[in-house]
């Protein structure tokens, strides 16, 4: 079972749907937005693991009982692993980004003591807004960029807790299924 850790983060009602029309409209056809009912924040990716592990893996939320609760403000947009190479085009958090980082470096230690082996790879907390095949010319990258900053100006998300997922890949995009909640 394909298995991920996320912030149970709310997002402001109708911006997940105006951010895939933002990645549409400027991205065009090499972009693939992610769905608004599908856009979360990972804490810690576990990848593959065998049923008989998720429930160790739930247990593992308990390390951030009492975390509290806190509100995460968007305040950049970017493009991994570069502007010049764009795969993943993403929404970035600077007021609670320190916290998220703080929950997923916790969870990450609870999941590694408990035996799991997770990616090495640093986190950088964000909401991937779209996955990108093929070229998308710089002009339209920037104007991207710019048009998610401008959506989020003056938001904010609350984040109040962290969930357990199960991922199933399918051609239409992945069908997350809620395994286990917990509230900060």
């Amino acid at each position: 079972m394909r298995v991920f850790a996320a912030a149970a983060m709310e997002l402001p009602r109708g911006l997940p749907e105006d951010l895939a029309r933002t990645v549409r409209a400027e991205l065009g056809p090499a972009a693939r937005p992610v769905g608004p009912g599908a856009m979360h924040l990972t804490l810690a990716f576990l990848g593959e693991i065998p049923a008989e592990r998720v429930e160790a893996a739930g247990g593992c939320l308990e390390a951030l009982s009492g975390f509290g609760s806190f509100t995460a403000v968007p305040d950049e947009a970017g493009f991994f692993p570069s502007p010049d190479k764009p795969g993943v085009f993403w929404l970035g958090f600077g007021a609670g980004g320190a916290r998220l980082s703080e929950a997923a470096a916790k969870l990450s230690a609870a999941l590694r003591a408990g035996g799991f082996v997770l990616e090495e790879r640093s986190f950088i907390p964000h909401l991937t807004l779209a996955r990108l095949k093929g070229s998308v010319p710089p002009a339209a990258a920037g104007r991207a960029a710019a048009a998610a900053r401008d959506l989020c100006r003056g938001r904010s998300f609350p984040v109040t807790g962290a969930v357990l997922f199960s991922s199933e890949l399918s051609p239409g995009g992945p069908r997350y299924s809620e395994l286990k909640k917990i509230d900060f």
